[in-house]
């Protein structure tokens, strides 16, 4: 048999881990609280990238408007001439 699945000394679980059990009633417990690094619980630095994104489409799209009126309607749709 391959050693995959021997039981090792390593204290790995799943889920939370219990600190305490209380003796009153065994079910109320106290566990561990894990908590992310600050870095990962703000949105500051996603925040600042979509709006960096979306001022440079805005700028390209205000300050760099189409060269002319023909241009702007070929890429309309097209006129029906009845």
């Amino acid at each position: 048999m391959g050693g995959s699945h021997d039981h090792h000394d390593e204290d790995e679980t799943e889920g939370p881990v219990i600190l305490a059990v209380s003796d009153r009633h065994p079910r109320s417990r106290t566990i561990q609280v894990v908590r992310p690094e600050p870095q990962d619980t703000t949105f500051l630095a996603a925040t600042a990238k979509g709006l960096g994104i979306t001022l440079k489409h805005f700028a390209r799209n205000f300050f760099l408007p189409l060269k002319s009126a023909k241009d702007r309607a070929a890429l309309g749709a097209p006129h029906d001439e009845k």
